[in-house]
């Protein structure tokens, strides 16, 4: 049989078989590491056109925040039970395209803090926008 929706972390399970045999099993779900890019090169040649994360797609309930060096949130995108009435904004989160308020950004390095509900963790760093 398949067992779906199973929890991150520790588990357990419970098995009996057709003789009336019973057990359980404990087992332990890692979590899935998101991969944010390092770098991105929006420039129209369509390589590296947006910033993405890898395996973000894994979870259900995340937020994306992109800050400048000075702290400025430059973008923003609440994914799951994180928006106020329970839905997507705008769907899953597909990329950042280095714009702000309709304004190309310059080349310079920018800052990330991404929020994962599921798994209670905030993921940190910083990449590079290069035009």
């Amino acid at each position: 049989e398949i067992i779906n929706k199973v929890s991150i972390g520790w588990n357990l399970l419970y098995l009996k078989d057709g003789y009336g045999c019973k057990d359980t099993l404990a087992f332990k779900i890692d979590p899935i590491e998101i991969i944010p890019d390092k770098y991105f090169t929006p420039n129209g040649d369509g390589n590296h056109e947006l910033w993405t994360v890898k395996n973000l797609e894994s979870y259900d309930s995340y937020i994306i925040e992109i800050f400048d060096r000075h702290g400025k949130r430059l973008f923003i995108q609440r994914v799951g039970s994180f928006n106020i009435d329970g839905e997507s904004e705008d769907g899953p989160f597909l990329g950042w395209n280095g714009e702000y308020n309709g304004h190309l950004l310059p080349s310079d390095d920018y800052w990330y803090l991404i929020t994962l509900e599921d798994v209670r963790k905030q993921y940190t760093g910083h990449f590079t926008l290069k035009r």
